[in-house]
C-alpha cells in the first residue's frame, strides 16, 4: 500500500518539471557555461548548442531518477521501521514526512518522522496510550506568493519561495500528542491534515479499548 505515497515512473516527468522550475537560474547559467566549453573545445556552433540544452537536461533526468529511488527507499524505510517497532501492526500509514503505525492488541503507537529526500531520520517513538493527555491535528497556516507578469527568472525564484514555506509548513502539519511524560512531552506524526482527522478516531479507539485487532497490516484511512 505504500506505493500510493511512492513516486511512480510515470510521475518521473513532474519530478523533472519541479527542479526545472525551481532551479531555473542555475539551469540557466550551468547550460550557458557548458555551451561555452562545448564550442570553445569542439570548435562548433553545434557543440553549443548541446552543451547548453542537451547537458542540462541530461543532469535533470539523472538526478530526477537519483532521488525518485532515494525517495522511494525512504517510504519502505519508515514503514519497515514502526512496523519492526511494534510486536503486531494492525494499522498503519505513511505519508512524504513520516509514518505511524498501531498495535491494538498490545496498546503500542510507533512513531517515526524523516525527510526522504535527504535520507535523515528521526529516532522512532513509542507511545503508550496511557501517557497520552491529549491529541489534535494541527496544520499551520502559511503565505503564497504570486506575482503578476514575472520574467522566467522571477517566476522560478517565486516558485522556490513558496515551495520552502510549504515544505516548512508540512513539518508541522500532523498528528500531535501531549503526553504525561518529562522527557518527552509532545511529539507529533507528520501526515496531511485530512489524514490526521481520520487518525482521531483510530487514537480514539485505542484510548478507549475499542480498537479491533486486524489480520494483517491495515492500512489507513483506506485509500
Amino acid at each position: 500500500m505504500t506505493n500510493m505515497t511512492k513516486i511512480k515512473k510515470s510521475q518521473a516527468w513532474l519530478v523533472a518539471v519541479k527542479y526545472l522550475v525551481e532551479l531555473f537560474p542555475i539551469w540557466f547559467l550551468f547550460g550557458l557555461i557548458s555551451g561555452v566549453t562545448f564550442a570553445f573545445v569542439f570548435e562548433s556552433a553545434l557543440a553549443f548548442g548541446i552543451g547548453c540544452f542537451a547537458v542540462p537536461i541530461a543532469c535533470i533526468i539523472i538526478l530526477t531518477k537519483k532521488n525518485i529511488v532515494r525517495y522511494n527507499n525512504s517510504i519502505d524505510y519508515m514503514v519497515t521501521t514502526v512496523k519492526d517497532k511494534l510486536q503486531n501492526v494492525d494499522y498503519y500509514s505513511v505519508s512524504p514526512l513520516g509514518a505511524i503505525a498501531v498495535d491494538a492488541k498490545h496498546n503500542k503507537i510507533a512513531i517515526v518522522n524523516g525527510e526522504p529526500l535527504s535520507a535523515k531520520f528521526d529516532a522512532a517513538v513509542i507511545i503508550e496510550p496511557a501517557k497520552i493527555k491529549s491529541y489534535r491535528a494541527f496544520s499551520p497556516a502559511h503565505s503564497t506568493w504570486v506575482s503578476s507578469g514575472a520574467g522566467v527568472i522571477e517566476s522560478s525564484e517565486i516558485e522556490r519561495k513558496n515551495s520552502i514555506v510549504k515544505a516548512k509548513a508540512a513539518k508541522k502539519t500532523g498528528l500531535y500528542f501531549d503526553l504525561d511524560d518529562v522527557t518527552l512531552p509532545q511529539v507529533i506524526s507528520n501526515m496531511d491534515y485530512e489524514d490526521a482527522e481520520k487518525w482521531m478516531l483510530i487514537i480514539e479507539k485505542i484510548l478507549n479499548g475499542t480498537l479491533d485487532t486486524q489480520p494483517s497490516p491495515m492500512y489507513y484511512p483506506p485509500q
